[in-house]
């Protein structure tokens, strides 16, 4: 059943490009802001319906213009200290009012998705040999003040690198997958802990989506445990198991029962969020 207090059931992503080349390239700007649009509030969230969670809103697009940015920004160090420079950074960007704060101290729906320069290599060090930019395309996660108070600030950031900038279609297409990845991981496990991670099981899958190569998603409506089932992110929601999810008196009643005219995607995240 839907937890709320794992998921974003109502997101709200305001996309950051950070880094002048973005100024310099407003072409490829639009086009990543269409590829998340065209995820955030298209038929690739149907799935996640079956977590509770709503399309999307996004954001028009904040564009930061550092022409001196740092190489590396990192989360966690080496020594698994934590660090969290993109949280203070962000931080930064909120209180100079060049990033819109969040609309309040405990709102759980607006996710920040920061874009770096394609000179910069994001680290998060999973032990003192695998900083992201080995391997990692990029992580989401959650970050506090200090000391640890609301508001929360949710946030993904991806690698850049090799990145062409001027290409503004090859630079949106070589994202896709990481930026769908790290969206419905975020929008089912906003806190990074409290839930799975449904899209790590799918890494190896692809599907074509509006024109994007993008990874499919733990679908658990579909999965036998304890395997997992990928499943295209915009494939038509199941009634039957959605049914079963709230626990449906498929004997008794009938499907006006529900008290819904419709039964869509919309109304089954709404009520899956209910339960």
């Amino acid at each position: 059943m839907p937890n709320l207090d794992h998921i974003m059931p109502n997101p709200h992503v305001v996309p950051i490009f950070w880094g002048h080349e973005y100024v310099a390239n407003p072409a490829t700007v639009n086009e990543v802001q269409t590829l998340i649009s065209d995820l955030v509030t298209g038929p690739f969230m149907n799935n996640l319906a079956q977590y509770g969670i709503a399309r999307g809103k996004v954001h028009t697009p904040i564009i930061i213009d550092d022409q001196n940015p740092p190489s590396k920004i990192i989360y966690r160090d080496s020594d698994n200290n934590l660090k969290d420079e993109i949280t203070k950074r962000l931080i930064k960007w909120i209180n100079d009012e060049i990033v819109p704060a969040p609309p309040s101290p405990n709102d759980i729906n607006q996710f920040y998705f920061i874009i770096p320069p394609t000179a910069m290599v994001p680290q998060i060090f999973l032990d003192t040999n695998y900083p992201t930019g080995v391997g990692a395309q990029g992580w989401h996660n959650s970050g506090v003040t200090d000391p640890s108070s609301p508001p929360t600030y949710y946030w993904a950031i991806i690698k850049t690198i090799p990145g062409d900038p001027t290409r503004p279609r090859s630079f949106a297409t070589r994202l896709a997958g990481a930026i769908g990845h790290e969206l419905v991981e975020q929008f089912a496990n906003r806190d990074d802990g409290s839930f799975m991670e449904i899209g790590d099981d799918c890494n190896n899958t692809s599907e074509n989506y509006r024109g994007w190569q993008v990874q499919r998603y733990v679908s658990l409506w579909d999965s036998i445990p304890p395997a997992h089932t990928c499943v295209n992110g915009d494939a038509p929601v199941s009634l039957k198991q959605f049914l079963i999810a709230i626990g449906f008196d498929f004997q008794h009643n009938g499907l006006r029962a529900l008290g819904s005219q419709v039964i869509n995607t919309d109304y089954i995240a709404s009520t899956m969020r209910t339960r």
